[in-house]
């Protein structure tokens, strides 16, 4: 591309501006999510390295163009866009950085593109959601989670070290191998987690389930406004051993906007999410799949299951519920939780307890 460098660098510039519309959205979530509140630290080694590298890079007077890397640019665009429009934040700003790499790549050239690489990828490690994201699929707490994440951008800080010294320039097809591995790997590693489905597991609550005791919760206006086109129900339950267990039933209207993964609620309410994994348990000899998330805000735990059912099947995952939900079958979704500190062992033998007694009411 036979073009000015000063019309080149400008190119370069507005490259970031998708990735700047969804800075308020970012401050915010490092101001209010515990999950998010440390990934300014990856924007910030982003702009050291970024200094630093071009500080030792020169790029050609006339690169050459490149019609694949401009697919890759106009593709990343695309996703950027839809995402942005169904309201997928995390998917809109990854994109929004990949985007910009490969324009840098498309105005300048790929020796410049790739001694920026690793501080893209450092840059990536900022996404809104991403230690989340990985607790999720790594089964692990988000405080392992965030450190994976540190030793990832040191690993990658070594790597630009290296590339500035050996002058390595990578080629697209192996850029974008790359990615379609990652990318891969994580549905992989997440295959059996969003198709496996499982037994029906729906409720008949009574407010006497065993020796546990509850009642419906009143129903907050908030609530109400929230579930406008779903039929919810929150109860309370105490058991011998003083414990408080609450379950949120949620018949899914024709909304499905109305029906968040329970960490989302959880979080929103001012919980910090301690692990989200996907555990398997058994009831009356069959196995069932729930999502386990453990949380705490202040002095107060929690560790909550959560699973989505149709009259036919369940399932643990909110993924594979997205994927199978339609307006047609009449799906319930379940959060049931104790609180209270204790061994996590009888936590969960607890919360089975009460399971299997509130499966007692069903009717046949």
């Amino acid at each position: 591309m036979k073009s000015r460098p000063t019309l080149r660098k400008c190119l370069a510039l507005l490259g970031g501006i998708p990735l700047l519309l969804s800075f308020p959205y970012i401050i915010n979530a490092w101001k209010t999510s515990p999950l998010d509140g440390g990934d300014c630290l990856f924007a910030a080694v982003f702009i050291v390295s970024a200094i630093f590298a071009l500080v030792f890079t020169k790029t050609k007077e006339h690169p050459q163009f490149q019609p694949p890397v401009l697919v890759a640019t106009l593709i990343f665009l695309g996703i950027h866009l839809f995402c942005h429009w169904i309201g997928l934040n995390a998917g809109a700003i990854a994109s929004a950085i990949l985007f910009w790499w490969f324009l840098l790549w498309l105005t300048h050239d790929a020796t410049f593109a790739s001694n920026l690489l690793p501080s893209f990828l450092i840059l990536l490690l900022a996404t809104v959601s991403s230690t989340y994201w990985l607790s999720v699929f790594l089964g692990v707490n988000a405080t392992t989670a965030f450190g994976v994440k540190v030793a990832v951008m040191i690993l990658l800080l070594f790597a630009e070290v290296i590339v500035l010294w050996k002058g390595w320039t990578p080629r697209l097809e192996l850029v974008l191998f790359a990615m379609g591995m990652a990318a891969a790997a994580m549905v992989l590693f997440q295959l059996g987690n969003v198709t496996t489905r499982y037994a029906p597991l729906l409720l008949e609550i009574n407010p006497v389930a065993g020796d546990f005791i509850g009642r419906e919760m009143e129903a907050a206006e908030s609530f109400k406004r929230f579930f406008q086109k779903s039929d919810a129900h929150h109860y309370r339950y105490v058991g011998r051993e003083a414990e408080t267990f609450s379950l949120l039933s949620v018949k899914c209207g024709a909304d499905i906007h109305e029906i968040h993964p329970a960490s989302h609620c959880l979080k929103s309410s001012g919980w910090t999410i301690d692990e989200e994994h996907p555990l398997t348990i058994e009831m009356t000899g069959n196995p069932f799949c729930v999502t386990e998330v453990k949380g705490h805000r202040g002095q107060i735990t929690t560790l909550l299951w959560v699973w989505y059912s149709t009259p036919d099947y369940s399932t643990g995952n909110f993924i594979n519920f997205r994927r199978c939900w339609t307006p047609k079958e009449q799906w319930t979704t379940y959060q049931f939780g104790i609180y209270g500190g204790g061994n996590i062992e009888r936590q969960r033998e607890r919360l089975l307890e009460l399971l299997t007694e509130l499966k007692k009411n069903n009717r046949d």
